[in-house]
């Protein structure tokens, strides 16, 4: 019975630091992107730079919603394993 309660524990705490390594990741990642965009950005004379189209407005919200569905399943998976843990 110790030995369950034991490995539980260590479970869950393995199943922290793995999501907390996974947003810390994420975060690092999406921060280069709008660090590298910025940059990219700032050195251009205009916007956007000569030769290339305007980016229609649908490919960034439908991009935004994917992210933010991508983020609820993972909110809500994480949720369900901390209910399964305590069952």
């Amino acid at each position: 019975m110790i030995s369950i309660v034991r490995e539980r524990k260590i479970q869950s705490a393995q199943r922290d630091v793995v999501t907390l390594l996974l947003l810390i990741i994420v975060g690092m990642l999406f921060g280069t992107l709008f660090l590298a965009y910025a940059v990219y950005r700032s050195r251009e004379v205009s916007w956007p730079p000569m030769g290339m189209d305007n980016i229609p407005l649908s490919f960034p919200i439908l991009s935004t919603i994917a992210v933010c569905f991508s983020s609820l399943s993972f909110y809500l998976g994480h949720k369900r394993s901390f209910k399964q843990q305590r069952i």
